[in-house]
């Protein structure tokens, strides 16, 4: 037992566990559905202070495995973002005028389309 007030000198520079939590909201699940609870990051950065305690960490490309049965994970915090991201890939382009390059006819373009009057290639950029 310790005095009141005196603290273990092992555990003095080690931030508290509050101040690690950091990362944004993760739901790892095995490729396999082996029900594993434990997954390895492949590709992370940890920090450690000069006495080797753990600082800080940084997931610096996305990549686990399933500790249970070595199937890549997936991390399904990802999904709402990544179906953001194509959603937005797959939207229509707005409607732009342009003069076409031969008839110079101003003409309405979405994406890359003919002239109505003359069938020259429009190439909108």
């Amino acid at each position: 037992m310790g005095r009141m007030g005196a603290e273990d000198p092992s555990t003095a520079f080690r931030p508290r566990l509050l101040d690690l939590v950091t990362f944004q909201l993760m739901l790892l699940m095995c490729s396999a559905s082996c029900g594993g609870r434990l997954f390895r990051a492949l590709f992370a950065e940890v920090e450690l202070d000069s006495g080797g305690a753990y600082m800080d960490f940084r997931v610096s490309q996305p990549g686990y495995v399933c500790l249970n049965c070595g199937a890549p994970a997936f991390d399904l915090g990802e999904v709402p973002g990544e179906m953001a991201a194509e959603a937005e890939a797959d939207e229509v382009p707005a409607a732009t005028d342009i003069l076409c390059p031969v008839c110079e006819t101003l003409v309405r373009v979405e994406a890359d389309m003919e002239c109505p009057n003359c069938g020259a290639p429009l190439e909108v950029g």
